[in-house]
């Protein structure tokens, strides 16, 4: 039996191409440098997922990212009293303030890893709808766009502030443009 050289490599090696058809997508979003954390992408789950399976998660994921764990515990005790819950409106999930969480289901997304040590994230955003209250259908408002993220291989996916609010600019090394040679 013979291997063929084309035989598919780790997703982790440099220059690899990862496709999926349908997943939902996890993104932290925000209006603002200041709020800029090290990854937009907070996760990626199974299309299969519910949407409140997804709901749990995304609640569950921000609480993590921003709470103590006396204030984790609380929730745990009691998830009423946690102040951030997820909400879904329109096919989107998001929870919290500012940055904020959000997934939906997105189609095409595309992993490239580069040998310089970057992934290239790109997906393509869902349709925008309305009820056409006179026909009684849904309206496509606006189609979805193609949006593309680039991130440091560097590890895991962080929610790492990377704004200094005392200097008022991005930390050193996290500056539009700054490659992975550079501290961080």
């Amino acid at each position: 039996m013979t291997t063929s050289k084309s035989s598919a490599r780790s997703p982790f090696d440099p220059r690899s191409t990862l496709r999926t058809r349908s997943v939902w997508l996890i993104t932290w979003e925000y209006a603002a440098d200041a709020s800029a954390v090290a990854d937009d992408i907070a996760g990626i789950l199974p299309r299969q997922w519910g949407a409140h399976r997804v709901m749990r998660f995304v609640e569950w994921h921000y609480a993590v990212a921003i709470s103590t764990v006396t204030e984790l515990a609380s929730y745990a005790a009691r998830p009423s009293r946690n102040p951030y819950r997820a909400r879904e409106v329109d096919g989107r999930i998001s929870c919290g303030h500012h940055p904020w969480l959000e997934a939906r289901i997105v189609a095409d997304l595309v992993v490239e890893t580069n040998e310089d040590l970057f992934e290239i994230v790109s997906w393509k955003e869902p349709d925008r709808w309305r009820l056409d209250e006179q026909a009684g259908r849904p309206v496509r408002v606006a189609e979805g766009a193609r949006r593309t993220v680039k991130r440091r291989l560097r590890g895991a996916l962080s929610s790492e502030h990377i704004w200094d609010r005392s200097a008022g600019s991005f930390k050193p090394g996290w500056e539009p443009g700054a490659s992975p040679a550079q501290p961080y």
